[in-house]
């Protein structure tokens, strides 16, 4: 493992983080443009990460600049500001100059991607701050501009290894793993390591190496702390990942929604504010020339949660998978010579057996099998390929040497597609591959078409069970509604008629509630109900319903439960409510009471109106007799 001093002796920063080209050749244009002014160049190197780390550096490191009492500068413009529009051309000219590459040294690594995402994260970090108004924003977009800077250090200093962890395509946990095995630190620890050295302020470095693991709740008490600017910092990066993903997470959806409530950007407000951030991302990535997208709008995004490409459809994978067997070495050979073409990927198998695992291991596109082999022939590879679920719909070519009306026959029973005689022209065999590529083509489609109906299906019945739920819920206690409480009442009166079990309910009320409204607000009125409604849920047995029939007004249907079992919970329950005190926000001590009306069902009921009529006029009993009570239906 190497040691994180032999990791920063590698990363000279000026030296070795690539910039875009097109970057570096705009640059290199403003600053020969006599009439240039330093915003323009700001403007350039705020979209870049490297650029920008090279600016803040020199100003934060150098001496004259910059000395060892004053502030450290986190701000682009503000460093731009310190060194000067002459200084800012001759440190620009510097940096671009050496820049002649396209991406850079580790061919694994998305160079173009990291560009476009950094400008998504500064853009929403400068977003968030403009919002909350806690942190500088223009400080904010460098720290969001600069979050990922790891990866780019290390797929830059490390290519070979680094494009060796890239290269297993695992997940972004499992890849940190293997990045602290191999460097002694992941991308976050060292992008906090490199904040430090370049003279940023600590909290960033700490945030930077925060945001990550940051909890999916929202941000802590310490508004000025680490730890709410990892908030921003997690939040800044999912809304880029959202605008960046082919196929969002769902879970990001629920994530930035409920990070941005931190920010003061509530529920309905944050998709007017995500489509700001993408718009602009989508306006400066056209304008520099950076990879963007246009985004369709948060709440189609958030319905759709499809792929959507920039061709504004499906695309296959241009790359065509080819598995090549036969069991002559020096016919595989010049198989596979003839195969291999660009956009084409050529895998070879000596032998049926090894054939039909590799073919379950790389699920190919296309199979081309030589017959007449030893153990396992093309034959018995076909059947044992349609066999398997993986590969039952491959595209299968087979060569043999014979083609007799019984050997093409067979050929095709077993379940090959195509047939090409041997010694087999190049030109014929591609021709072949090609008529077996549109229908693999066309197999992708429909299947990702399938695959995208079925995601409809599911969020329809998504959709239709939220809208249910919402239906019979009460928004402000999360308690059933009245519609589903009558609902709920029929049922376990027709349970009753059935099985000749008890039913009893309880028609609660708090007393005096428009006093606690008037006199406290009635944001203080619903902080009282949401606390009696939990007192409720919380006191009664697993099978018992509680609603809120309206206003200050719940009901509590018993199912299997007399009279008396049922009056001992209404007492419970009031007593419960007259214990509990209510803490306001501004501090001050709410306290109240409920009137309890119990009744039970008589087979003499006509309904279940008759039924919630004895409970009422309990009720209207218990208030007139002072309140703070249970009264029983006679």
């Amino acid at each position: 493992m190497t040691s994180n001093r032999e990791i920063f002796s590698r990363i000279n920063l000026a030296d070795t983080l690539p910039s875009s080209r097109r970057m570096t050749m705009e640059l290199v244009r403003l600053c020969h443009t006599e009439n240039t002014a330093l915003g323009d160049i700001i403007q350039l190197i705020e979209t870049d990460p490297a650029l920008s780390v090279t600016l803040l550096k020199t100003v934060n490191c150098h001496p004259i600049l910059r000395t060892a009492e004053e502030a450290r500068i986190a701000s682009i413009p503000k460093a731009a500001a310190a060194i000067g529009k002459h200084g800012m051309i001759t440190l620009a000219l510097g940096f671009s100059m050496p820049q002649q590459i396209t991406g850079g040294p580790c061919p694994a690594f998305d160079y173009e991607r990291f560009w476009s995402k950094s400008l998504a994260q500064a853009i929403a970090a400068a977003s968030i701050a403009e919002k909350s108004a806690v942190f500088d924003a223009e400080e904010m977009y460098a720290c969001g501009l600069l979050a990922a800077i790891g990866e780019l250090a290390l797929a830059t200093s490390f290519p070979k290894e680094y494009g060796d962890i890239l290269g297993k395509k695992l997940d972004t946990t499992e890849t940190m793993a293997l990045e602290k095995n191999a460097f002694g630190l992941d991308r976050h620890e060292l992008a906090a390591e490199l904040f430090h050295s370049w003279g940023l302020p600590e909290i960033y470095g700490q945030a930077v190496a925060l945001y990550p693991s940051y909890a999916d709740t929202e941000p802590n008490d310490d508004n000025d702390g680490a730890g709410h600017l990892a908030g921003l910092l997690r939040l800044a990066v999912k809304i880029s990942d959202i605008c960046l993903a082919d196929s969002p997470d769902r879970r990001d959806f629920t994530l930035v929604e409920r990070l941005a409530t931190g920010f003061g950007i509530d529920g309905e407000e944050f998709p007017a504010f995500f489509n700001g951030i993408a718009t602009k991302w989508e306006a400066d990535g056209e304008l520099l020339r950076i990879r963007s997208r246009r985004c369709p709008p948060y709440k189609d995004i958030k319905v759709m949660d499809v792929p959507r490409g920039d061709a504004g459809g499906y695309q296959p994978s241009k790359e065509l998978s080819i598995l090549a067997v036969d069991d002559d070495p020096i016919s595989l050979q010049t198989l596979v010579q003839c195969l291999r073409v660009e956009n084409r990927r050529v895998l070879a198998a000596q032998g049926g057996e090894h054939a039909f695992k590799m073919a379950f291991e790389e699920n190919p596109d296309i199979v081309i099998t030589d017959w007449r082999m030893p153990d396992t022939d093309g034959i018995d590879l076909c059947k044992l390929l349609r066999r398997t679920k993986k590969t039952e719909h491959t595209y299968i070519i087979m060569l043999s040497g014979c083609e007799t009306d019984d050997d093409l026959v067979q050929a095709f029973n077993a379940g090959a597609d195509d047939y090409v005689m041997k010694p087999f022209s190049p030109k014929v065999l591609e021709a072949r591959i090609r008529s077996g590529e549109r229908l693999v083509r066309y197999y992708q489609t429909v299947s990702h078409d399938r695959e995208i109906i079925k995601q409809y299906a599911s969020q329809l019945s998504d959709a239709n069970n939220q809208l249910r739920v919402m239906s019979i819920t009460d928004p402000l206690t999360g308690l059933s509604n009245r519609r589903n409480a009558i609902e709920c009442m029929k049922n376990a009166i027709a349970e009753v008629s059935r099985f000749q079990e008890s039913l009893s309910c309880i028609m609660l009320d708090i007393d005096h509630f428009k006093h606690v409204n008037d006199t406290y607000g009635h944001d203080v009125g619903d902080l009282v109900l949401r606390d009696v409604a939990k007192i409720f849920s919380t006191n009664v047995r697993a099978y018992d319903t509680v609603s809120r029939m309206g206003g200050e007004e719940f009901l509590v249907i018993c199912r299997r439960s007399n009279l008396d079992k049922t009056r001992q919970l209404a007492e419970r329950l009031r007593q419960a409510v007259a214990d509990h005190e209510t803490h306001a926000p501004n501090g001050q001590i709410v306290r109240c009471t409920i009137s309890c009306g119990v009744a039970t069902w008589q087979r003499h009921y006509r309904n279940d109106s008759e039924f919630l009529k004895k409970a009422d006029n309990a009720l209207y009993q218990a208030k007139n007799r002072g309140r703070n009570r249970v009264e029983v239906a006679t």
